[in-house]
């Protein structure tokens, strides 16, 4: 047993311990008279064993004492730990807030203060530091739609760096930030600006803008200039930026303007097709939108101010759309519209000019379609006598060409040379005029408006040109590599001017190309030009072993006689086609210098017109079918038979059915004839009709 142990022991049976216990105190705190008479037992003197007693208690309080002292020791320590980790804490923060506002006194005066360019004055004046110039202020400026430039000041004008537009290039459209270079002013309805792109420019032309390119001449061309129409009404797709102007002000100054020099179709309830500018829109519906794309996007086509400026339902041959730049997010038309291009040439075996129709919304491929004009007209002419006819969705993937020749012969435009007295000699020489300006304008149009080298060329002329687009298919294997005429119809006129001794020996059937032959002529034997040998000798030499095949079809109200001579591969591989109407329906056979039948069926019969030119359409359309080889592999045999989708065929089918009635019918009172005219308002009927000449 341990001392401990054994003081413990003794301390439980002592007692003096208990005496002490049972007054609850410790032995230091009782006196000591008192202290001595306890452990004495009321004797002078105590005994060893009493000694003993005091001391064990003596011992067990100090020891109590010591632990107790050691106990507050540790919580002292402890508490100084505490306190010490506190103060470091605290000191770390406090210099850690010293360090920010140091690091933020140093950004404020130093880093900020640098990068204000400015200072205020003791007398309050703004001005540029360590410099004495006045700091100027600036108006504020805005984003206006272009169709507002023609009525601001050249001053405001000038002070626009950029143009936003957006164009349909004739494949996409396109987006894009013009920097400008110049404006010119020319009215109150047209402006030019100047771009910092070599060639191009932007007009606003009496409520329209265009992008207007300048082609660099070319190996085969002059310089020639092409127009791409830009939504110019909305300054959320098209806009520049100026100053100190108000646009709810600017645009109704602009539709004044519009309307005072007669540049407005306002909606007249008749249900045509109104081509209103986007600017009319936003002012007649008191700027309830601000284009008709917006109306259609908005589904508010229905609303009797929208209506006003756009948004009249105009049936269409296979569906129904409204006015100008409609688009289609709800039952209003797609933003997608016919739209007409300039072509200019003017070069050696080049076309004077061209107009050309295509449809913005077909991203694809196009098929070229010309239109060639009589001797003495224009690419004009031909693109006034269609019209908008062919405005129609199932044409959407061709590109319309209107073409000007830039031959003249005897003063006058023409397809071939005066070389002999035209048209009743030489007809050879359409091979030497025409086709090479057909040529030069393909290679030059390759890789624009959806033209590729895998597009196919059509042709179809009034008497010169008539003779001009068959010259050009029956020589295909003269032409430049992608420019081939696949087909081609001549309304009034083939080449037939020596035709069999030109060139020598045999004529034209002695040297014309016997693949890929289709063309199709048409007639009236009244016709003071009418030949009826020359298309059967074309036929003859594509193939001798050919019969032809004789139908009796009626064409807009007149029956013709048609001579058809085809390969037995079909109708896709070679055809001559030879169509003639008897009688003298279209007028007298008249003279050389005044031919009126001539004249009457080419150009004064526009229902027989739209007739033939839809139903070559659509013979080129069903011509777009590849046509299978002869071989393929180790089979052999004849190809099969092209079918005509159903849908060509319901498109002749309602062609036929169609009964359309003329929109002017003008009367010449020295002849007596009428002439009926489709697609086109009175006044220009009466132009056309005084510059219809055709031969």
């Amino acid at each position: 047993m341990s001392e401990k142990e054994a003081r413990d022991s003794r301390m439980r049976r002592s007692t003096l311990a208990v005496e002490l216990q049972d007054k609850g105190k410790r032995l230091s705190e009782v006196r000591r008279a008192s202290a001595f008479d306890l452990v004495a037992k009321g004797g002078d003197e105590i005994t060893r064993e009493q000694f003993e007693k005091l001391h064990d208690v003596i011992a067990a309080e100090m020891e109590a004492e010591m632990e107790a002292a050691a106990t507050l020791a540790k919580k002292t320590a402890a508490i100084k730990r505490k306190l010490k980790l506190f103060i470091c804490a605290l000191a770390s923060l406090m210099f850690v807030l010293t360090l920010s506002l140091l690091g933020n006194f140093f950004i404020v005066f130093f880093v900020v203060d640098g990068q204000v360019k400015t200072t205020t004055t003791h007398n309050g004046l703004l001005e540029a530091k360590n410099s004495d110039m006045i700091v100027k202020t600036a108006t504020a400026t805005e984003d206006l739609p272009l169709i507002v430039a023609p009525i601001l000041d050249l001053d405001t004008l000038s002070s626009a760096k950029s143009l936003k537009v957006s164009y349909n290039d004739g494949l996409n459209m396109v987006e894009a930030e013009l920097g400008l270079a110049g404006v010119r002013k020319h009215n109150s309805t047209f402006v030019e600006f100047t771009t910092t792109v070599p060639g191009e420019t932007v007009e606003v032309l009496n409520g329209l803008a265009h992008l207007v390119r300048v082609h660099p001449a070319s190996v085969h061309k002059p310089s020639f200039r092409t127009k791409h129409p830009i939504c110019s009404a909305n300054a959320t797709c098209s806009a520049f930026t100026v100053g100190g102007v108000d646009t709810d002000d600017a645009l109704d100054r602009a539709a004044t303007e519009l309307a005072k020099h007669g540049f407005v179709n306002a909606a007249d309830g008749s249900g045509k097709c109104v081509d209103a500018p986007d600017l009319l829109v936003a002012v007649n519906s008191h700027n309830t939108v601000s284009s008709c794309a917006e109306a259609g996007e908005r589904g508010l086509c229905d609303e009797p101010a929208v209506k006003q400026g756009c948004c009249l339902t105009c049936t269409g041959r296979d569906q129904p759309h409204h006015g100008r730049s409609m688009s289609s997010k709800g039952w209003c038309a797609p933003s997608f519209e016919w739209v007409t291009s300039e072509w200019s040439g003017g070069g050696t075996q080049e076309f004077a000019s061209a107009h050309l129709r295509y449809y913005t919304g077909w991203f694809g491929t196009r098929n070229v379609v010309y239109f060639l004009h009589g001797f003495s007209s224009h690419g004009t002419f031909m693109r006034d006598y269609v019209g908008t006819s062919l405005d129609s969705f199932d044409y959407r993937k061709f590109l319309f060409v209107f073409p000007t020749s830039g031959e003249l012969a005897w003063g006058q435009r023409s397809w071939k040379s005066n070389s002999g007295w035209w048209p009743s000699s030489n007809a050879y020489d359409y091979l030497g005029v025409a086709v090479p300006q057909l040529d030069n304008f393909a290679a030059d149009i390759n890789g624009q408006y959806g033209v590729s080298s895998s597009s196919k060329y059509f042709a179809i002329g009034l008497s010169d040109g008539g003779r001009a687009a068959i010259t050009a298919n029956l020589f295909n294997s003269r032409r430049r590599s992608g420019s081939s005429i696949h087909s081609a119809v001549g309304i009034g006129g083939h080449p037939m001017g020596d035709y069999d001794t030109n060139p020598s020996p045999s004529g034209i059937p002695g040297v014309m190309s016997t693949i890929g032959v289709r063309v199709h002529s048409w007639f009236t034997d009244s016709d003071f030009f009418y030949e009826g040998n020359a298309m059967e000798a074309y036929a003859n030499a594509v193939s001798s072993s050919w019969s032809s095949s004789r139908t009796s079809p009626t064409v807009a109200g007149y029956t013709f006689t048609r001579d058809e001579w085809s390969s037995s591969s079909g109708k896709c591989q070679r055809r001559v086609v030879f169509e003639v109407h008897s009688g003298t329906q279209f007028g007298a056979t008249g003279t050389e210098p005044a031919p009126t039948s001539h004249v009457e069926f080419c150009s004064g019969n526009g229902a027989l017109f739209d007739a033939i030119v839809a139903d070559s359409l659509a013979q080129f359309t069903a011509d777009m079918a590849p046509c299978p080889s002869r071989s393929i592999g180790k089979m052999s045999g004849p190809a099969p038979v092209v079918v005509m989708d159903q849908w060509v065929q319901d498109h002749i089918n309602a062609q036929e059915a169609e009964a359309e009635t003329p929109d002017a019918t003008i009367s010449d009172s020295d002849s007596g004839k009428s002439r009926s005219f489709y697609n086109v308002p009175a006044e220009s009927a009466r132009d056309m009709w005084m510059d219809r000449l055709l031969e």
